[in-house]
């Protein structure tokens, strides 16, 4: 079994991304958001074991679905909170310790968008 394979968990690049939320999108931080949080492994039924395991930890999932080129598969997970560079930081500690404690090959990262991801821009 070997270690979940983690990005850059940095709180200098966390407060950097803020400083573009706020400055170069114009987005309140202090706002909720929708936070994508994304895993990748080659074993489907494991990330699907693992959606289950996220949504009790009230995330939506927002898919699973194969890659193009390397065989593997992605969950996208998502969760509408408030967050700040701080508290991001200890929310991707947090995942990556869940991941790797279910045997996740890859926790590839976050994104965040102001509006929902998993309905349509038009109502």
């Amino acid at each position: 079994m070997k270690n979940t394979q983690v990005f850059n968990i940095s709180l200098n690049n966390m407060e950097a991304a803020f400083e573009k939320m706020r400055h170069e999108a114009g987005w309140d931080t202090n706002e909720k958001m929708y936070w994508g949080y994304y895993f990748l492994d080659h074993d489907n039924q494991k990330l699907e074991r693992f959606a289950k395991t996220m949504q009790k930890e009230d995330y939506q999932i927002i898919e699973i679905r194969s890659t193009v080129n390397d065989n593997l598969y992605i969950l996208h997970a998502e969760k509408h909170m408030e967050h700040s560079s701080q508290t991001l930081f200890e929310e991707c500690h947090k995942l990556a310790k869940l991941a790797n404690e279910n045997n996740i090959e890859i926790f590839d990262g976050w994104d965040v968008a102001n509006i929902d991801q998993s309905k349509g821009l038009v109502e």
